[in-house]
């Protein structure tokens, strides 16, 4: 798992917790293990054989050019057989004024898609404030559950060579 530092100690807990009995270690330790913990500012910039990248309502807050080093980044240490799931909007436009869209990720016509179209399952977030978009229970407004500002699209790939 490679993540922001801060985050990547949510996972580690999390994960152990969903499996116990397999074996978990940091990627500087360089132990063969089930799961494999890096900070991001950490990858090594090698092959490496990773299996699985994901990215859920993450790359929105990217911009272009973030979004192009995460693609290469998959490309360049997933295993040959790897999958890569994205679960982004399909459409935001960013603090600075830049539009990012999901159909102009840095995709391939290599890309082995698998899985692509409107995501059922992300279609809310929790948050403190109660946005005037959000689902109703007899007409009244239930809080802290709020509607992304746009659709919401998902994609499992397996992500070729450039």
């Amino acid at each position: 798992l490679i993540d922001l530092p801060k985050t990547l100690v949510f996972q580690t807990v999390y994960v152990q917790m969903m499996h116990p009995r397999a074996s978990h270690s940091l990627l500087e330790e360089g132990r063969d293990t089930d799961f494999v913990y890096c900070p991001a500012p950490q990858m090594p910039d090698s092959r490496g054989g990773i299996d699985v990248f994901v990215n859920v309502a993450s790359m929105q807050e990217m911009t272009v050019d973030s979004i192009a080093r995460y693609f290469n980044l998959i490309r360049r240490t997933g295993a040959d057989d790897h999958r890569f799931y994205c679960c982004n909007r399909v459409e935001k436009k960013l603090a600075g004024g830049e539009v990012v869209r999901f159909s102009d990720y840095p995709w391939s016509q290599k890309d082995e898609i698998y899985l692509d179209g409107p995501c059922p399952f992300q279609r809310f977030f929790l948050h403190l404030r109660t946005l005037p978009t959000g689902p109703k229970v007899l007409e009244f407004r239930v809080p802290f559950v709020n509607y992304y500002d746009g659709t919401i699209w998902h994609r499992l790939a397996r992500l070729g060579a450039r």
